[in-house]
């Protein structure tokens, strides 16, 4: 992101959301296991809530989830890099296009 002073990315509408809106400079999880963590992150549920509460394969719920990358995706392109976690299957994870 351009606003942690990445040397060439622009993140524009990322920069203005830090600056108007919030910028979390000391963020933590509360369950420190990969799929919590991970479905906390992108549902901002804890994991009581968002019914991920292991590591244990969760195909069809995870993609139920109600994730902010859904509502992102509704007008912008995203792509998914890096582990997903919360299943094993190879389908498209929700919410991204690539």
């Amino acid at each position: 992101m351009s606003v942690a002073w990445h040397p060439y990315i622009k993140t524009i509408n990322i920069d203005r959301v830090v600056n108007d809106v919030a910028y979390f400079v000391n963020a933590f999880t509360s369950t420190p296991l990969c799929s919590p963590s991970r479905a906390s992150f992108l549902t901002g549920l804890y994991a009581h809530g968002n019914g991920i509460t292991d590591s244990l394969t969760k195909n069809e719920q995870s993609h139920r989830l109600k994730t902010f990358p859904k509502k992102l995706n509704e007008g912008y392109d995203a792509a998914f890099i890096g582990k997903w976690h919360m299943g094993n299957d190879d389908s498209p994870r929700p919410g991204f296009d690539h």
